[in-house]
């Protein structure tokens, strides 16, 4: 199973609080960064997942975390994985209502990625 975790925000929230979009993106990947280098306090993952230490280990051993230039050039990009997924979960939840989108591009931003 692989997952795509999305920071999703309306757009007038986007307008009205782009500093806290901002600082919710950086922290987030710079806790990111801590885990690829191995330096993430997995006692305190564990802890606020409610679960023992080697099953923490081993649960977030199978998780990938990837560094903003691969998001940019691999996901969100067009023709790019995250794309690719909201294109199917698009049509998925489609209703006559609220259809799909031709092209979810329009949707996303990079804009608060780091560089």
């Amino acid at each position: 199973i692989s997952g795509i975790d999305i920071v999703s925000v309306m757009n007038k929230f986007l307008k009205e609080n782009p500093g806290m979009v901002q600082t919710f993106v950086e922290i987030t990947h710079e806790y990111n960064a801590k885990f690829r280098a191995g330096k993430s306090d997995m006692n305190i993952i564990a802890k606020d997942a409610a679960m023992d230490l080697a099953g923490t280990k081993k649960q977030m051993g199978g998780f990938g975390f990837p560094d903003a230039a691969e998001i940019k050039s691999k996901y969100m990009n067009k023709g790019g994985i995250l794309m690719k997924y909201l294109g199917v979960m698009g049509n998925m939840f489609a209703t006559s209502e609220n259809p799909a989108l031709k092209d979810y591009s329009e949707v996303v931003t990079t804009k608060y990625l780091p560089m």
